[in-house]
């Protein structure tokens, strides 16, 4: 989701780490059994309508005229491969653990063994009888990620701006209904709900590119920058009504966070900000791809064996991890990316040439 550092925008890196740390708050407080960051969950549609705005941005030309759907596919997963399998093996302590206790709605062996092997390959598990990842759960976005991804390289990039609207439009009725159906957009994680993940992702993704095509104003540096950081951070930490969810979750998905992504694109942070929004960014994605795992040995360890205060816990859990994903995003994931991009480049197929 990087572009070059000369088209960088540190405004929406800042939402986009700060949308990661929603989902962090959100599952901690899912441990701690309170509503922390309770609508987190709407950071994974802005994820999606954040990849197609970049991803169209940095790529829809060149896959014009230089860039071959393969080679794209390829980098697309040298980007998000390693950290997607530091997190799944990192979640095999806990997979493990549950078949070896015999938990309840855990796999056999057998079937934990089918399920890292196809979660490894960044595939659902079929033997998994709930969640589509069972060895690092939020990955499933990252699934509906990659099958984006593709079908961008390969067809939607070719398509007018006026047939993207159409499916877009038809994706967002469908989801829509399925919000209202369901009463809550937290969709797609579960088996149940897996045919509503491919609605969101379409829906957003679609909106990205649409949003990446229209003519903007030059950004501006600016304070105001700070605008859509804070809204995106209440959207997903507010307390909303009880019986309002399905309406206010609509809202958010089909009119807030398109202005948020369209206000985060115009504006840019004050270059004495910048380097904030750039470690915010930075660390978003190795933040979402392995703190699911981590945050459960965590809270076994510290907060239900040597029973640590709940708020101290939260707190020493997020600074960890914060500064684990920094540290991962220069220390491994990055030189292991560079090393992967040298070894395709020294193969002459894997870099063809040409539309």
């Amino acid at each position: 989701m990087r572009v070059p550092d000369h088209r960088r925008y540190h405004a929406l890196d800042a939402m986009r780490g700060i949308a990661a740390l929603g989902v962090v708050i959100l599952h901690i407080g899912d441990q701690l059994h309170q509503r922390l960051f309770p609508h987190a969950y709407l950071a994974v549609d802005f994820f999606f309508m954040l990849s197609g705005f970049v991803l169209a941005r940095a790529y829809e030309e060149r896959l014009k005229t230089s860039l071959s759907t393969p080679r794209f596919v390829e980098m697309r997963l040298i980007r998000l491969y390693p950290l997607f399998a530091l997190g799944g093996l990192l979640g095999t302590a806990r997979v493990v653990s549950r078949v070896m206790d015999a938990a309840p709605h855990s796999m056999t062996a057998a079937g934990a063994f089918m399920a890292f092997f196809a979660n490894m390959l960044m595939l659902p598990a079929w033997a998994s009888p709930d969640v589509l990842f069972p060895f690092d759960v939020p990955a499933w976005s990252l699934f509906l990620e990659i099958l984006i991804n593709i079908a961008f390289a390969v067809v939607l990039y070719r398509l007018a701006s006026r047939f993207l609207a159409c499916f877009c439009l038809a994706a967002g009725a469908l989801l829509f209904w399925a919000i209202f159906h369901r009463g809550y957009n937290d969709l797609g994680a579960l088996w149940s709900t897996a045919g509503f993940g491919l609605l969101r992702v379409g829906f957003s993704f679609l909106l990205g590119i649409l949003l990446a095509r229209m003519r903007m104003a030059a950004k501006s540096n600016s304070p105001m920058a700070l605008l859509p950081l804070i809204a995106l951070a209440l959207l997903l930490a507010a307390p909303w009504p009880a019986g309002f969810g399905a309406q206010i979750d609509a809202i958010a998905v089909f009119v807030a966070m398109p202005l948020l992504l369209w206000a985060g694109a115009r504006t840019e942070l004050p270059p004495s900000w910048q380097p904030a929004g750039a470690v915010l960014g930075d660390i978003s994605y190795p933040l979402y791809a392995i703190h699911f795992p981590l945050l459960q040995i965590f809270f076994h360890v510290f907060f239900r064996t040597l029973h640590l205060p709940a708020v101290l816990a939260g707190v020493l859990f997020v600074a960890g991890v914060a500064w684990l994903s920094w540290y991962l995003a220069h220390r491994f994931d990055a030189p292991v990316r560079r090393w992967l991009s040298g070894r395709m480049r020294l193969r002459p197929a894997a870099m063809p040439v040409g539309p």
